[in-house]
């Protein structure tokens, strides 16, 4: 079925509500959201992620949330969801609740059978998507045995020509993919591309790798400073995206 792929969001609830005013609104518009709905942001509680989660719960089967990194304890925690949490309801349980129910989030997408959709990338660990049949994603992030947390911080290479395979990430933490890794996995799996949030560009999409990785980033003006533009894609019932 034809759909929308948003990513981050960062808890800017008026900029996802602009989404939906532009894009459509559920059921009349199918999504798959990306993952990274709270911290940063103003609205990260009551307003962005009881909305999506809201949404989920009325269309199950037009809606799709997958888990992001802020989508955890150890990084809610200090980037403003717990605080939030505490200062709507002063009780560490209604936190701690929200977590549980992110532990629940699937890790990943296959989007009309062609696109890879997921927060940040692919693992070293991982080079079928079956694999990921197998996972106990019932837990906090770092605890996932299988994709330990690769899926949620890995960064595609900018510079695929000259940096191929695996190399560490400019962030500190995981790795980055060369466009022969992704060629490599879209190949064994028979997939066209991989479509994934995480990063912040300041157009709202980048194309990398031959245009066959695709990061699309939906918070606007991220953190009400930085200036870029947000972004979604639009993918057809025969796996093909446009921008």
């Amino acid at each position: 079925m034809p759909c929308t792929i948003c990513g981050d969001i960062h808890g800017q609830f008026t900029d996802l509500i602009e989404l939906f005013r532009v894009n459509g609104i559920v059921p009349s518009v199918n999504y798959v959201f990306l993952g990274d709905y709270v911290d940063r942001g103003y609205y990260s509680v009551i307003e962005t992620i009881v909305l999506l989660f809201s949404l989920k719960i009325r269309y199950p089967e037009r809606i799709f949330l997958l888990r992001g990194n802020h989508e955890s304890r150890f990084l809610s925690h200090s980037f403003g969801f717990y605080q939030q949490c505490m200062r709507y309801y002063n009780d560490e349980s209604v936190w701690n609740d929200f977590m549980a129910t992110c532990d629940c989030l699937p890790l990943c997408a296959i989007i009309n059978d062609k696109i890879f959709a997921v927060h940040a990338g692919i693992s070293p660990s991982l080079h079928h998507i079956d694999e990921i049949n197998s996972l106990n994603r019932f837990q906090e992030i770092p605890l996932i045995s299988f994709l330990p947390a690769t899926a949620f911080f890995l960064d595609s290479s900018r510079r695929s020509f000259l940096r191929l395979g695996w190399n560490p990430s400019s962030r500190g933490i995981s790795q980055t993919y060369g466009q022969d890794v992704s060629e490599q996995f879209l190949l064994d799996n028979q997939l066209k591309c991989i479509v994934r949030g995480h990063e912040l560009v300041m157009e709202g999409y980048k194309q990398l790798h031959k245009n066959k990785v695709v990061t699309v980033f939906s918070a606007p003006n991220y953190c009400y400073y930085v200036g870029n533009k947000g972004a979604y894609a639009e993918a057809d019932e025969l796996g093909y995206l446009s921008l």
